[in-house]
């Protein structure tokens, strides 16, 4: 099912929804457009750092592949799924296109 998923948006460009983020040693605050307030980990930090508008979920998922010593499966799994939560929290959204 994930595959199925991943194929499907592996071509989206990953575009930042933030109003403000601020990192701090061992965790981030972001806020959306909603003022609402949102506390990540590490690893959740990790990509929010490699989301730059100009990647696509496949080459951020080659990225991670390269620093984090996991099996692919699992990636795509935890990739689609913070993806999700990304997008249900209002702070980034898919586009066909790089934003410009």
């Amino acid at each position: 099912m994930a595959n199925l998923i991943f194929n499907q948006i592996k071509n989206h460009f990953i575009i930042l929804n933030i109003r403000k983020l601020r990192k701090d040693k061992d965790f981030v605050l972001v806020m959306n457009n909603d003022l609402e307030v949102f506390i990540f980990n590490d690893t959740a930090k990790e990509i929010l750092n490699l989301i730059n508008g100009e990647r696509t979920i496949l080459q951020l998922k080659e990225k991670l592949m390269a620093i984090y010593d996991v099996e692919e499966a699992m990636l795509i799994d935890d990739l689609i799924e913070i993806t999700r939560d990304l997008q249900w929290k209002k702070l980034i959204y898919l586009s066909a296109r790089k934003k410009t």
